[in-house]
């Protein structure tokens, strides 16, 4: 398991908004290979240009959030999301939300360490 760093620590007192992940994809994370998320919300919960905490990683600004058909996800979905294939990504999509939308997907980067905030990014 990775370490929390401090900025998530420090993150944690403020109202800042989480981005969560299965244990199992949080190495991707960390290591730059999982760069967007699929998620299925009623209505965005999350903006371009917001700053996250992701929880034992660090922090990341979300590029962007748009909405988005299972059947129109692609391979550059699924490398941008870590996976091998399409159909691998489908496939895990399908055994957590099952095929019943709204889905969004969020694009984010990863901030250097110590960027705690959106003032740092000024």
């Amino acid at each position: 398991m990775l370490a929390a760093t401090e900025a998530d620590h420090n993150l944690r007192r403020s109202a800042v908004k989480r981005l969560t992940f299965k244990r199992a994809y949080l190495p991707l994370v960390a290591a730059g290979r999982k760069t967007q998320t699929i998620r299925r919300w009623k209505k965005p919960k999350l903006h371009a240009g917001e700053v996250v905490l992701i929880p034992n990683v660090g922090t990341a600004e979300v590029l962007s959030v748009e909405p988005v058909e299972l059947a129109d996800l692609n391979e550059n979905d699924a490398e941008c999301e870590g996976f091998t294939s399409l159909e691998a990504l489908i496939k895990a999509l399908r055994s957590i939300y099952g095929d019943v939308g709204p889905f969004w997907r969020v694009r984010f980067r990863l901030l250097p360490k110590g960027v705690p905030n959106r003032r740092a990014l000024r």
